[in-house]
């Protein structure tokens, strides 16, 4: 079957045709239940339901709606490590076989960083290196000769080298917020929580950038890559049947230590204010995979939630101020050295 189409469209509830049949080949093919009766291409009940399982997997936002996130990652999960070569190309090559490739390597110690699953130069290096360890030609292409030698290792453990140097860069930084650079990216709306979060993690010193959250969060994560900023922090609405959250970049048994520990800090000051869990969870939106930097993206409440929308309204500068004290208290933490 062929690629899904390169600029896919907005496919929800109630639309029909070719590409909503598409999309439920598509999830057939993962192994989504869709109901007979919509399966001529009728987004109906069961193929929305399907949408959303297939969304929760993926650690992506939970709408039901097919947009250009939930699309690359259904062009994404068909691809098993073996199917294609893999190498360093312009566009990067994305999909679940390169996230297999990553996941090995890490857990052999050949450091290839975040298993964001887009064959990157770390990538490159870090098969080299496995290349030249087992003997093969190390030519950074993983093909069927790389995937053999990478299978008589067995499965992967769950142990990873970037796991391990992402903990011990935590312990060496300087445990200051003054000097670091953070970018504020805000969904329309919440402007005003997104000013007192600046203003707040200015006031203790931090250099503060902004920007819009717009559709393409791709965008966003590469200006963010490009003024190799120290962390981001995105404030968006939760979706109308989702939950508020605090997420950071998770892949499997994979996550981004300093990320997980900034969201955890601004899980727990929100949770003291809004309905929001105390416990972050990992994602894979565009915003947190993507970006080269610890990331956090904050659903603060439902748009249709009258009772949180109130209380953002009657309290902005507190509920900024506790974003940027999570925030703080995470980058100023103490890490202890692992024991020896």
């Amino acid at each position: 079957m062929g690629d899904l189409m390169a600029d896919p469209v907005w496919i929800e509830r109630s639309q029909h045709g070719e590409s909503v049949r598409d999309l439920q080949r598509r999830l057939l093919d993962l192994g989504h239940s869709i109901p007979l009766v919509e399966r001529e291409g009728v987004f109906g009940e069961g193929t929305e339901d399907a949408v959303r399982c297939f969304q929760h997997q993926r650690g992506l936002r939970v709408d039901g709606i097919v947009g250009a996130q939930t699309w690359r990652a259904l062009d994404e999960s068909r691809h098993k490590l073996g199917d294609r070569l893999l190498y360093l190309k312009a566009p990067m090559i994305r999909g679940d076989d390169v996230g297999s490739l990553q996941r090995q390597l890490n857990a052999l110690g050949f450091d290839v960083g975040r298993e964001d699953a887009i064959f990157g130069p770390s990538t490159q290096t870090a098969l080299r290196e496995f290349q030249r360890n087992v003997g093969l030609s190390a030519d950074g292409i993983c093909g069927p000769d790389s995937v053999a030698a990478l299978a008589r290792f067995g499965p992967p453990r769950d142990d990873s080298i970037a796991q391990v140097r992402e903990l011990e860069a935590l312990r060496s930084a300087p445990a200051q917020l003054r000097g670091r650079s953070i970018l504020v990216v805000v969904e329309p709306g919440l402007d005003v929580i997104a000013a007192a979060v600046s203003r707040s993690l200015a006031q203790s010193g931090a250099d503060v950038l902004a920007d819009v959250c717009g559709d393409d969060h791709g965008h966003v994560a590469a200006r963010a890559n490009q003024f190799a900023v120290d962390a981001l922090v995105a404030l968006r609405w939760a979706s109308n049947d989702g939950s508020p959250s605090c997420s950071y970049f998770a892949s499997g048994p994979f996550r981004s230590e300093a990320g997980y520990r900034m969201a955890s800090r601004v899980s727990l000051a929100l949770a003291r204010l809004l309905p929001m869990p105390p416990e972050p969870v990992g994602g894979r939106v565009s915003l947190l995979r993507e970006s080269r930097m610890p990331a956090v993206v904050i659903e603060l409440v439902r748009s249709d939630d009258a009772a949180a929308m109130a209380e953002l309204v009657r309290h902005p500068y507190v509920i900024g101020e506790a974003i940027a004290a999570g925030l703080r208290e995470a980058i100023e933490e103490h890490t202890e050295p692992a024991p020896s």
